[in-house]
Protein backbone atom coordinates (compact mmCIF):
# COMPACT_ATOMS: atom_id res chain seq x y z
CA UNK A 1 0.00 0.00 0.00
CA UNK A 2 1.25 3.20 -0.87
CA UNK A 3 0.09 6.50 1.20
CA UNK A 4 1.49 10.33 0.90
CA UNK A 5 3.87 11.52 3.06
CA UNK A 6 2.67 14.68 4.72
CA UNK A 7 5.34 17.57 4.31
CA UNK A 8 5.41 20.78 5.86
CA UNK A 9 8.06 22.85 3.70
CA UNK A 10 9.55 25.68 4.43
CA UNK A 11 10.49 28.75 2.31
CA UNK A 12 9.56 30.30 -0.96
CA UNK A 13 10.31 28.54 -4.66
CA UNK A 14 11.58 30.32 -7.75
CA UNK A 15 8.85 30.92 -10.26
CA UNK A 16 10.03 28.19 -12.82
CA UNK A 17 10.15 25.67 -10.24
CA UNK A 18 7.29 26.45 -8.56
CA UNK A 19 5.03 26.14 -11.70
CA UNK A 20 6.87 23.11 -12.66
CA UNK A 21 5.65 21.26 -9.33
CA UNK A 22 2.15 22.82 -9.69
CA UNK A 23 1.87 20.34 -12.73
CA UNK A 24 2.84 17.67 -11.59
CA UNK A 25 0.97 14.42 -11.15
CA UNK A 26 1.63 10.44 -9.86
CA UNK A 27 0.12 7.57 -11.10
CA UNK A 28 0.17 4.31 -9.52
CA UNK A 29 -0.82 0.88 -11.92
CA UNK A 30 -2.85 -2.09 -9.15
CA UNK A 31 -4.33 -4.95 -10.53
CA UNK A 32 -6.12 -7.15 -11.02
CA UNK A 33 -7.91 -6.48 -7.54
CA UNK A 34 -10.71 -8.19 -6.29
CA UNK A 35 -13.64 -6.00 -5.10
CA UNK A 36 -17.54 -6.64 -4.49
CA UNK A 37 -18.69 -4.23 -6.29
CA UNK A 38 -18.74 -3.32 -10.08
CA UNK A 39 -17.59 -0.73 -11.50
CA UNK A 40 -20.36 1.30 -13.67
CA UNK A 41 -21.21 0.75 -17.22
CA UNK A 42 -19.23 3.76 -19.03
CA UNK A 43 -20.71 6.89 -19.48
CA UNK A 44 -19.51 8.86 -22.85
CA UNK A 45 -20.28 11.65 -21.69
CA UNK A 46 -17.56 11.46 -18.57
CA UNK A 47 -14.89 9.92 -21.26
CA UNK A 48 -11.77 12.01 -19.88
CA UNK A 49 -9.94 13.47 -22.57
CA UNK A 50 -6.20 14.56 -23.18
CA UNK A 51 -6.43 17.61 -20.95
CA UNK A 52 -8.72 16.43 -18.25
CA UNK A 53 -8.77 18.10 -14.49
CA UNK A 54 -9.76 15.34 -12.19
CA UNK A 55 -10.95 17.51 -9.16
CA UNK A 56 -13.83 18.53 -11.39
CA UNK A 57 -14.29 15.17 -13.85
CA UNK A 58 -14.06 13.04 -11.25
CA UNK A 59 -17.77 10.71 -11.75
CA UNK A 60 -19.68 10.14 -8.13
CA UNK A 61 -19.58 6.50 -8.59
CA UNK A 62 -16.77 4.96 -6.45
CA UNK A 63 -14.64 2.21 -6.32
CA UNK A 64 -13.16 0.50 -3.04
CA UNK A 65 -10.36 -1.23 -3.71
CA UNK A 66 -8.84 -3.49 -0.36
CA UNK A 67 -6.73 -1.60 1.91
CA UNK A 68 -6.86 1.52 0.47
CA UNK A 69 -7.46 4.86 2.53
CA UNK A 70 -9.64 7.52 1.10
CA UNK A 71 -7.41 10.31 -0.19
CA UNK A 72 -6.61 12.69 -2.62
CA UNK A 73 -6.63 9.90 -5.69
CA UNK A 74 -8.71 9.12 -8.27
CA UNK A 75 -9.27 5.84 -10.04
CA UNK A 76 -8.88 5.89 -13.97
CA UNK A 77 -11.10 2.90 -15.14
CA UNK A 78 -10.07 1.88 -18.18
CA UNK A 79 -13.38 0.67 -20.83
CA UNK A 80 -13.18 -0.60 -24.53
CA UNK A 81 -13.40 2.54 -26.80
CA UNK A 82 -17.44 2.08 -28.04
CA UNK A 83 -16.33 4.20 -30.97
CA UNK A 84 -13.87 1.58 -32.26
CA UNK A 85 -15.12 -0.23 -35.47
CA UNK A 86 -15.58 -4.03 -34.75
CA UNK A 87 -14.83 -4.79 -38.01
CA UNK A 88 -10.85 -6.11 -37.70
CA UNK A 89 -11.49 -8.42 -34.63
CA UNK A 90 -7.73 -9.55 -34.77
CA UNK A 91 -7.06 -5.80 -33.39
CA UNK A 92 -6.88 -5.55 -29.91
CA UNK A 93 -9.60 -2.87 -28.71
CA UNK A 94 -8.55 1.03 -27.93
CA UNK A 95 -8.99 2.71 -24.32
CA UNK A 96 -10.58 4.91 -23.09
CA UNK A 97 -11.06 6.31 -19.28
CA UNK A 98 -13.39 7.14 -16.38
CA UNK A 99 -12.62 8.72 -13.36
CA UNK A 100 -14.36 7.53 -10.37
CA UNK A 101 -14.03 8.62 -6.64
CA UNK A 102 -12.28 6.00 -3.96
CA UNK A 103 -14.79 4.64 -1.65
CA UNK A 104 -14.07 3.43 1.91
CA UNK A 105 -11.81 1.54 3.13
CA UNK A 106 -12.15 -2.58 2.74
CA UNK A 107 -9.48 -4.07 5.44
CA UNK A 108 -10.86 -7.26 4.31
CA UNK A 109 -12.66 -9.09 1.24
CA UNK A 110 -15.60 -10.69 3.51
CA UNK A 111 -16.56 -13.26 0.61
CA UNK A 112 -19.98 -11.94 0.29
CA UNK A 113 -22.43 -13.90 -1.78
CA UNK A 114 -20.84 -12.09 -4.83
CA UNK A 115 -20.73 -11.90 -7.89
CA UNK A 116 -16.86 -10.36 -7.59
CA UNK A 117 -15.06 -8.66 -10.07
CA UNK A 118 -11.61 -8.32 -10.76
CA UNK A 119 -10.85 -4.95 -11.89
CA UNK A 120 -7.22 -3.21 -13.13
CA UNK A 121 -6.42 0.39 -13.78
CA UNK A 122 -4.68 3.57 -12.47
CA UNK A 123 -4.50 5.64 -9.50
CA UNK A 124 -4.15 9.31 -10.13
CA UNK A 125 -3.11 11.80 -7.70
CA UNK A 126 -6.09 14.56 -7.78
CA UNK A 127 -3.73 17.72 -6.79
CA UNK A 128 -0.36 18.31 -7.36
CA UNK A 129 2.49 17.13 -5.06
CA UNK A 130 3.16 20.13 -3.31
CA UNK A 131 3.43 20.30 0.48
CA UNK A 132 1.52 23.03 2.87
CA UNK A 133 3.84 25.89 3.89
CA UNK A 134 5.05 27.42 6.73
CA UNK A 135 3.89 31.45 7.06
CA UNK A 136 7.46 33.86 7.30
CA UNK A 137 8.63 33.73 11.21
CA UNK A 138 10.92 32.14 13.12
CA UNK A 139 9.16 28.61 13.07
CA UNK A 140 9.74 28.71 8.91
CA UNK A 141 13.54 30.22 9.40
CA UNK A 142 14.21 27.14 11.87
CA UNK A 143 12.82 24.58 9.44
CA UNK A 144 14.43 26.00 6.36
CA UNK A 145 18.04 25.73 8.28
CA UNK A 146 17.24 22.10 8.80
CA UNK A 147 19.02 20.24 5.89
CA UNK A 148 16.41 19.37 3.69
CA UNK A 149 14.40 22.09 4.76
CA UNK A 150 11.18 20.46 5.49
CA UNK A 151 9.15 18.04 7.79
CA UNK A 152 7.71 14.92 6.90
CA UNK A 153 4.74 13.66 8.88
CA UNK A 154 3.13 10.63 9.06
CA UNK A 155 -0.07 12.27 8.36
CA UNK A 156 -1.99 15.21 8.10
CA UNK A 157 -2.42 17.04 11.66
CA UNK A 158 -6.14 17.24 12.27
CA UNK A 159 -8.50 20.49 11.68
CA UNK A 160 -11.69 19.55 13.28
CA UNK A 161 -11.01 18.63 16.76
CA UNK A 162 -10.78 20.82 19.75
CA UNK A 163 -7.82 19.30 21.87
CA UNK A 164 -4.19 19.49 21.27
CA UNK A 165 -2.96 16.53 19.18
CA UNK A 166 0.39 15.51 18.21
CA UNK A 167 1.68 14.18 14.81
CA UNK A 168 5.09 11.85 14.50
CA UNK A 169 7.75 12.33 11.64
CA UNK A 170 8.08 9.88 9.70
CA UNK A 171 11.12 7.53 10.61
CA UNK A 172 13.09 8.22 7.31
CA UNK A 173 12.83 11.94 8.40
CA UNK A 174 16.44 13.27 9.07
CA UNK A 175 15.59 15.29 11.98
CA UNK A 176 13.91 12.62 13.46
CA UNK A 177 17.03 9.98 12.78
CA UNK A 178 19.35 12.63 14.23
CA UNK A 179 17.85 12.93 17.82
CA UNK A 180 17.77 8.86 17.53
CA UNK A 181 21.42 8.90 17.13
CA UNK A 182 22.23 11.07 19.47
CA UNK A 183 19.36 11.09 22.47
CA UNK A 184 18.15 7.65 22.01
CA UNK A 185 14.84 9.48 21.14
CA UNK A 186 11.55 8.06 19.54
CA UNK A 187 8.09 9.72 18.59
CA UNK A 188 10.03 12.77 17.50
CA UNK A 189 6.09 14.67 17.01
CA UNK A 190 4.58 18.42 15.69
CA UNK A 191 2.18 19.27 18.68
CA UNK A 192 -0.58 21.02 16.98
CA UNK A 193 -3.85 23.08 18.66
CA UNK A 194 -7.26 23.18 17.24
CA UNK A 195 -7.57 24.78 13.75
CA UNK A 196 -3.91 23.51 12.97
CA UNK A 197 -1.69 26.04 14.74
CA UNK A 198 1.57 24.73 15.62
CA UNK A 199 2.42 24.48 19.01
CA UNK A 200 5.72 23.50 19.33
CA UNK A 201 7.12 19.22 18.99
CA UNK A 202 7.79 16.77 21.77
CA UNK A 203 9.71 13.58 21.78
CA UNK A 204 10.81 11.01 23.85
CA UNK A 205 14.39 10.47 25.34
CA UNK A 206 15.38 6.94 26.22
CA UNK A 207 18.03 6.54 29.52
CA UNK A 208 19.78 4.22 27.90
CA UNK A 209 23.47 4.33 27.38
CA UNK A 210 24.70 6.72 24.67
CA UNK A 211 24.92 4.59 21.00
CA UNK A 212 21.94 2.33 21.78
CA UNK A 213 19.02 3.58 19.76
CA UNK A 214 15.95 3.87 20.98
CA UNK A 215 15.27 0.39 22.22
CA UNK A 216 12.34 -1.24 23.63
CA UNK A 217 15.11 -1.88 27.26
CA UNK A 218 15.17 1.14 28.92
CA UNK A 219 15.04 2.35 32.41
CA UNK A 220 12.64 5.29 31.71
CA UNK A 221 11.12 7.29 28.56
CA UNK A 222 11.75 10.84 29.42
CA UNK A 223 9.29 13.24 27.80
CA UNK A 224 10.68 16.58 26.79
CA UNK A 225 8.38 19.12 25.14
CA UNK A 226 8.88 22.77 23.80
CA UNK A 227 5.17 23.41 24.53
CA UNK A 228 4.24 26.81 26.42
CA UNK A 229 3.15 25.48 29.81
CA UNK A 230 5.98 22.85 29.98
CA UNK A 231 8.92 26.16 29.00
CA UNK A 232 7.68 28.01 32.06
CA UNK A 233 7.42 25.38 34.45
CA UNK A 234 10.95 24.91 33.94
CA UNK A 235 12.54 28.02 33.59
CA UNK A 236 9.68 30.35 35.76
CA UNK A 237 8.99 32.44 32.19
CA UNK A 238 8.69 32.39 28.73
CA UNK A 239 9.55 36.06 28.11
CA UNK A 240 12.62 34.90 25.40
CA UNK A 241 10.75 32.22 23.41
CA UNK A 242 8.10 31.94 20.45
CA UNK A 243 5.04 30.13 21.50
CA UNK A 244 6.60 26.69 19.25
CA UNK A 245 10.03 27.04 21.85
CA UNK A 246 12.32 29.12 19.91
CA UNK A 247 14.58 31.16 21.22
CA UNK A 248 13.44 35.09 20.38
CA UNK A 249 15.47 35.97 17.13
CA UNK A 250 17.78 32.41 16.69
CA UNK A 251 16.99 28.83 15.42
CA UNK A 252 17.41 27.60 18.49
CA UNK A 253 14.46 24.94 19.56
CA UNK A 254 14.02 24.36 23.64
CA UNK A 255 12.34 21.49 24.75
CA UNK A 256 12.15 20.87 28.47
CA UNK A 257 11.15 17.27 30.18
CA UNK A 258 7.58 16.42 31.80
CA UNK A 259 7.13 14.93 34.85
CA UNK A 260 7.82 11.27 34.65
CA UNK A 261 5.57 9.15 36.91
CA UNK A 262 6.21 5.62 35.85
CA UNK A 263 10.36 5.32 36.15
CA UNK A 264 12.05 2.34 37.62
CA UNK A 265 15.20 3.15 40.02
CA UNK A 266 17.63 5.59 38.56
CA UNK A 267 21.28 5.66 39.37
CA UNK A 268 24.12 8.49 38.34
CA UNK A 269 25.52 5.86 36.94
CA UNK A 270 22.92 5.78 34.10
CA UNK A 271 23.29 9.52 33.59
CA UNK A 272 26.94 8.62 32.94
CA UNK A 273 25.87 5.93 30.30
CA UNK A 274 23.66 8.49 28.72
CA UNK A 275 26.07 11.71 28.55
CA UNK A 276 28.66 8.72 26.61
CA UNK A 277 31.33 8.67 29.31
CA UNK A 278 30.92 4.74 30.70
CA UNK A 279 34.49 4.06 30.39
CA UNK A 280 34.48 6.60 33.97
CA UNK A 281 32.31 3.55 35.48
CA UNK A 282 35.53 1.01 35.23
CA UNK A 283 36.76 3.27 38.10
CA UNK A 284 35.88 1.52 41.74
CA UNK A 285 35.42 4.90 43.19
CA UNK A 286 32.89 6.02 40.81
CA UNK A 287 30.98 2.68 40.58
CA UNK A 288 30.20 3.22 44.18
CA UNK A 289 29.39 6.92 43.88
CA UNK A 290 27.06 5.69 40.65
CA UNK A 291 25.34 3.01 42.75
CA UNK A 292 23.11 5.43 45.04
CA UNK A 293 19.47 6.32 43.48
CA UNK A 294 18.47 9.46 42.59
CA UNK A 295 15.10 10.89 42.22
CA UNK A 296 13.08 11.33 38.75
CA UNK A 297 11.12 14.24 38.82
CA UNK A 298 7.93 13.35 38.84
CA UNK A 299 5.58 16.68 39.63
CA UNK A 300 6.00 20.23 38.34
CA UNK A 301 7.47 21.56 41.71
CA UNK A 302 10.88 18.94 41.29
CA UNK A 303 11.22 20.50 37.57
CA UNK A 304 10.56 24.04 38.49
CA UNK A 305 13.74 26.23 37.08
CA UNK A 306 15.72 23.08 37.55
CA UNK A 307 16.51 23.34 33.62
CA UNK A 308 16.43 19.44 32.40
CA UNK A 309 16.10 20.25 29.01
CA UNK A 310 17.59 19.88 25.42
CA UNK A 311 18.71 22.76 22.97
CA UNK A 312 19.09 22.09 19.29
CA UNK A 313 20.28 24.08 16.94
CA UNK A 314 19.95 23.41 13.20
CA UNK A 315 22.48 24.93 11.03
CA UNK A 316 25.08 23.21 9.76
CA UNK A 317 26.31 20.75 12.35
CA UNK A 318 22.76 20.15 14.22
CA UNK A 319 24.66 20.92 17.99
CA UNK A 320 22.66 19.30 20.77
CA UNK A 321 22.86 19.75 24.23
CA UNK A 322 21.04 18.07 26.74
CA UNK A 323 20.84 18.63 30.46
CA UNK A 324 19.65 17.03 33.28
CA UNK A 325 19.52 17.84 37.68
CA UNK A 326 18.08 15.67 39.42
CA UNK A 327 17.61 15.45 43.19
CA UNK A 328 18.71 12.74 45.72
CA UNK A 329 17.04 11.19 48.54
CA UNK A 330 17.91 11.71 52.10
CA UNK A 331 18.42 7.84 52.33
CA UNK A 332 20.91 7.92 49.29
CA UNK A 333 22.55 11.50 50.45
CA UNK A 334 23.57 9.43 53.79
CA UNK A 335 24.78 6.32 51.76
CA UNK A 336 26.77 8.63 49.48
CA UNK A 337 28.55 10.09 52.52
CA UNK A 338 29.52 6.91 54.74
CA UNK A 339 31.38 6.10 51.14
CA UNK A 340 32.72 9.60 51.00
CA UNK A 341 33.22 9.80 54.84
CA UNK A 342 37.50 8.48 54.61
CA UNK A 343 37.84 11.50 52.36
CA UNK A 344 36.45 13.66 54.92
CA UNK A 345 33.99 14.96 52.21
CA UNK A 346 30.08 15.53 53.24
CA UNK A 347 27.37 16.54 51.13
CA UNK A 348 24.20 18.52 53.11
CA UNK A 349 20.93 18.43 52.18
CA UNK A 350 19.46 18.92 49.30
CA UNK A 351 22.08 17.16 46.74
CA UNK A 352 21.49 16.94 43.21
CA UNK A 353 22.75 15.02 40.23
CA UNK A 354 23.69 17.14 37.32
CA UNK A 355 24.25 15.95 33.84
CA UNK A 356 25.42 17.85 30.73
CA UNK A 357 26.54 16.66 26.71
CA UNK A 358 26.83 18.25 23.74
CA UNK A 359 26.56 16.89 20.14
CA UNK A 360 27.23 17.97 17.01
CA UNK A 361 27.29 16.48 12.94
CA UNK A 362 30.27 17.22 11.18
CA UNK A 363 30.43 16.80 7.34
CA UNK A 364 33.85 18.04 6.47
CA UNK A 365 35.44 15.26 6.00
CA UNK A 366 34.85 12.31 3.43
CA UNK A 367 32.40 10.60 6.26
CA UNK A 368 29.44 12.08 8.23
CA UNK A 369 30.48 12.14 11.70
CA UNK A 370 28.64 12.62 14.78
CA UNK A 371 31.03 14.15 18.12
CA UNK A 372 29.64 13.77 21.66
CA UNK A 373 31.17 15.90 24.74
CA UNK A 374 30.28 15.32 28.02
CA UNK A 375 30.77 18.37 30.10
CA UNK A 376 29.89 16.99 33.26
CA UNK A 377 28.57 14.61 35.61
CA UNK A 378 28.17 16.62 39.53
CA UNK A 379 27.15 15.79 42.41
CA UNK A 380 26.16 19.03 43.82
CA UNK A 381 24.33 20.53 46.54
Amino acid sequence: MLLPVEVLLAGTLSTPRESALKKMTAFFHFGPLLVDEDVPAFDPYQLLLPKYHLEKETVGAAIKPPSRAVADWSWLQPYPDPEQGRGDEERAPDEVYMALQLGKVDPMLEFAAGPLTAVEGFLQMKRPITAPRLPSGPLNDFVSDLHHGVLCLEARPPIETTAVSETRLVLADEWRAWFSDTLNSKALSLISLPGRSIAGFSQLVSLAPLGTGPGLITHAWLKFSSATDVLQQTFGTTTYLTPEGLLDGHCCLVFCMEPSNDVQTVFPHDLVNLIGMGEFLKNPLIVLLGAVPVSVPSSAEELKEKRNAVWFIPSNDYRTVVRLEWSMHDESRNKLNEVLSPLRIKLLSPTSVIARRSSQWSTTSDKEKIYNYPHSVLIWR
